[in-house]
């Protein structure tokens, strides 16, 4: 428990957590938590996909986001199955079954849920912070690489602003 508060106060300092409004609906509720972290609860994406979403909540101390939807089964919206989506603080999909394994039942879904989603958050999310501290690091190498490229030239046209500004105000 004490490495679950540690992480959350972690958490906290990069990216703000979910919290479970329960006085809006599920698809809502689901919006409002995702809105700028992930495009999979916008309307347009449930009505391109037809996708209903069923429940949804902040699990594990809002570490992360967990909706049960009901989804087409073929282009047609003839058959229809059911599955967990679990998302990350980042919009990243944890947990997600594919069409063909989604199950006839929202209870079906849910219970599958309980026992198979074992995830630690503390080693979750020292892995991906890992990897983002690797992926900003590199980019920021390439940004520090072109910025010296271009250091001549920035210093040379910075000199000719300066000179004209000058000879205006000291003659």
């Amino acid at each position: 428990m004490k490495t679950l508060k540690k992480t959350v106060d972690a958490m906290l300092k990069i990216q703000p957590l979910f919290v479970q409004v329960s006085d809006i609906q599920a698809k809502y509720n689901a919006q409002r938590n995702l809105q700028g972290r992930s495009h999979y609860a916008t309307d347009e994406t449930l009505r391109f996909h037809h996708a209903r979403i069923l429940n949804s909540n902040a699990i594990l101390d809002g570490l992360f986001f967990k909706i049960v939807e009901s989804v087409a089964l073929d282009m047609y919206n003839t058959k229809r199955g059911f599955r967990v989506v679990v998302f990350d603080l980042f919009g990243n999909t944890v947990e997600r079954k594919d069409l063909d394994q989604s199950f006839k039942t929202k209870k079906a879904a849910e219970k599958d849920y309980s026992i198979n989603f074992q995830v630690s958050p503390v080693s979750y999310y020292y892995k991906v912070l890992i990897e983002k501290a690797k992926v900003q690091n590199i980019a920021s190498i390439r940004m520090s690489k072109a910025a010296k490229s271009i250091r001549p030239m920035a210093i040379k046209s910075m000199a000719e602003e300066c000179v004209p500004m000058y000879q205006s105000q000291y003659g």
